[in-house]
């Protein structure tokens, strides 16, 4: 028998067997444990780096040479793939990583009581109104219940499987603890919370609980150290260096096993794969243990991932429960080996609770209701088939699911349920009355950080940005290849330039649409966890983005300025880009407004050109000013194609003089004015080259405006999500 170091008993690491014959007495041993076994690594093997890790796929950075096996481990150790230091400080943090239970004041006994959760479905409104026209009888909102009087309780170390059919009400009732999806205007719920014997509204649960969603929600193009770097420095507020934060983030990297794909892009649905799912999972999970959540709540936290990844998860799930944590997973169709992880089981079965207790209870309480589980059959599985409804038995299985609830409900005592946190801390020290965790300037770095490499990652999407730029230059070049010193000159200039606004602004009102309502569900998710505010996250976003909406169009400019034979001038060259530059960013201003109203990108490319089409009509082109009906003219002085057309015209024409040919030609011709200069040709237009600064100011000043509704619209867009 070897004597572990002090620091491997603080980690209940004991009654260890080491092979017969050897002797293991490392100086600095790193002990190591894999799958109920514990390692004991030389100090040799150590790694400067102090960076020793055990891979979830297995062993295979650890040589026989360097491993001395030690057998008989304590029963009931997890089967997480954890990895752990004995150097006093790594030690230390990984342990109160693992576990919190050494302070009483973070443990959380959960209670909730009578929730009722119900659809409202609303009549089709031109059937109301058909009926209401025809003097039917009218039929108002009904409502369809999903969860039914669910009570219940789970306790610090309890690993809790929520259970049932689909459509039994699992995720509602997750969402009902987190205060998430279920909006006023289209559910009814009622219900009440207590946290260690103390009333708890769902805004405060959310603040405190780590919720870990069935779908990972990503910005794929940041990798996986990236993202939980981001996640730390913003999540684990100023009680930590910033050494700490990202000796945290090492440890979450080790513990939930992502060593190997830590420096991969996470991947962009769709579009591009960097890791794999069960990768993602657990990014997930180590996303949440950043912040050392005293409660866990994870939806199908196995969806999509093979027996072997789904037991390593809910295996990594139980190591974090054993030390004190309490954790509620909703899953669907667990293994054997999977369901024998769990602790505690609540089945659901048409919104009601069918059992809650042990899961080594569960076939002996069912065995009294005469529903006898068969030998050698997966419990939870059989289980599950005698609570669901058959098609075509709908009767019979809802009066034996009924019988079934009523059966709990007798039994269950909601009194002793409240009881169960006498043995825990009851000081409220959960509570956070702080929202964000981090200042407004370390939240605008950290985000502006992300969201600058996340945008240059895009490869992609900027080579299709700089070619849109290069070939629509290209194209309106050739069209208007070296345009003649004649009259004709005055409609293709004008048409050229005109031209070179709208493609400017429907690119960039298109390059945009798609931003929010792509990302709003990891915005959400971010902002709900008081990571940083809206205004940091819009202004961040557009300001990462802004540096490719001035610096392409150059290519633009100069393909199409010199093709076209514009006024060989460096002066009027960069002016003419400027105002192109400026005119763009107001229509880019205007797609931000798009798409922080447009729940999905489908609906933002359909409202884009509506709202686009009235500022080219007014842009004075296509309509002289004052020409249209009184009552529209308004939208001619919040158009940017209106003082963009004018201050590239003013660019152009002002000192231009017409050759002797041209005019005398003129002259000859049976037309009807005949132009010397570029002011005439201004006055012709009716635009006035003292406006040109003003036309500069008027551009600016509908960018700002058209920003701050942006802004404003997906605040609403927020605020209406938490609490409508």
């Amino acid at each position: 028998m070897s004597t572990l170091s002090p620091a491997d008993k603080e980690l209940d690491i004991s009654e260890t067997v080491v092979n017969e014959g050897e002797d293991v007495q490392p100086s600095n041993p790193v002990a190591c444990k894999y799958h109920n076994k514990l390692f004991l690594l030389p100090d040799e093997s150590i790694p400067e780096d102090n960076s020793t890790s055990i891979e979830n796929v297995g062993l295979s950075s650890i040589t026989e040479k360097d491993i001395k096996s030690v057998e008989n481990v304590e029963s009931g150790k997890a089967n997480g793939d954890i990895a752990f230091r004995s150097d006093s400080n790594t030690l230390q943090m990984e342990n109160s990583l693992i576990d919190p239970s050494k302070d009483v004041k973070k443990q959380i006994s959960l209670v909730w009581d009578n929730i009722n959760v119900s659809v409202k479905v609303r009549p089709n409104p031109i059937k109301l109104l058909a009926s209401k026209c025809l003097k039917k009888e009218v039929i108002g909102v009904t409502e369809i219940p999903i969860l039914r009087r669910v009570s219940g309780s789970v306790n610090p170390g309890n690993l809790l499987a929520i259970l049932g059919s689909s459509g039994a009400g699992k995720t509602t009732f997750l969402n009902f603890l987190t205060h998430k999806a279920l909006s006023v205007r289209t559910f009814k719920v009622a219900g009440e919370v207590f946290i260690n014997g103390e009333n708890c509204s769902r805004f405060e649960l959310a603040q405190i609980s780590a919720y870990v969603q069935q779908e990972d929600i990503f910005i794929g193009t940041i990798t996986v150290k990236e993202h939980l770097i981001f996640n730390a420095l913003l999540r684990m507020g100023n009680k930590f260096s910033y050494k700490e934060k990202l000796e945290r983030v090492k440890q979450v990297i080790h513990v939930m096993g992502l060593n190997k794909c830590k420096n991969n892009t996470i991947g962009l649905p769709g579009y591009t794969k960097a890791i794999s799912g069960g990768e993602k999972k657990r990014l997930s999970f180590a996303t949440e243990l950043l912040n050392n959540p005293m409660l866990l709540l994870a939806d199908e936290p196995t969806s999509g991932l093979d027996s072997y990844l789904a037991s390593t998860v809910v295996g990594c799930l139980k190591t974090l429960a054993k030390y004190g944590r309490t954790i509620m997973c909703t899953i669907h169709q667990p293994s054997s080996e999977v369901f024998s992880h769990f602790t505690h089981v609540m089945i659901l079965s048409q919104g009601r609770v069918a059992y809650l207790g042990e899961r080594e209870g569960m076939v002996a309480y069912f065995s009294k209701l005469n529903f006898m589980c068969p030998k050698n059959y997966n419990p939870a599985d059989y289980v599950i088939n005698i609570l669901s409804v058959i098609p075509g038995k709908e009767n019979v299985c809802k009066e034996r699911i009924e019988t079934v609830c009523n059966q709990h409900s007798l039994q269950y005592q909601h009194t002793e349920s409240k009881s169960v946190t006498n043995n825990v801390n009851n000081s409220r020290p959960w509570y956070k009355p702080m929202k964000f965790t981090a200042p407004f300037w370390t939240q605008f770095l950290v985000v502006f950080w992300r969201e600058l490499r996340a945008t240059l990652r895009n490869k992609p999407l900027i080579v299709v940005r700089f070619l849109q730029q290069f070939f629509q230059g290209l194209l309106f070049g050739i069209v208007y290849w070296q345009i003649p010193d004649t009259y004709a000159r005055i409609q293709n200039v004008a048409g050229l330039l005109f031209l070179s606004i709208i493609g400017q602004s429907i690119g960039n009102v298109m390059a945009v649409v798609h931003t929010f309502p792509g990302q709003l569900p990891v915005f959400w998710k971010e902002y709900f966890s008081g990571m940083y505010r809206i205004w940091v996250y819009f202004l961040t976003k557009t300001l990462a983005e802004l540096p490719f909406f001035i610096f392409l169009p150059i290519f633009f400019a100069l393909v199409v300025y010199f093709f076209a034979g514009l006024s060989v001038d460096a002066g009027k060259f960069f002016i003419f880009y400027f105002i192109l530059v400026l005119a763009g960013n107001a229509s880019l201003s205007l797609g931000y407004f798009i798409s922080t109203v447009s729940p999905t990108i489908a609906i933002a490319l359909a409202i884009a050109p509506l709202l686009i089409i009235p500022f080219m009509i007014f842009g004075g082109l296509f309509a002289q000013s004052g020409s249209l009906l009184s009552w529209l003219t308004w939208i001619e002085y919040i158009s940017w194609f209106k003082y963009g057309f004018e201050g590239l015209m003013v660019n152009e024409w002002v000192g231009y003089k017409f050759s002797n040919d041209t005019i005398n030609a003129c002259l000859n011709s049976t037309m009807n004015a005949c132009f010397k200069t570029g002011e005439d040709v201004l006055g012709f237009y009716n635009l006035n080259a003292d406006n040109f600064w003003l036309d500069v100011g008027a551009i600016f000043v509908i960018l700002i405006v058209l920003r701050v509704i942006a802004f404003v619209a997906l605040m609403i867009h927020t605020l209406i999500r938490a609490y409508v």
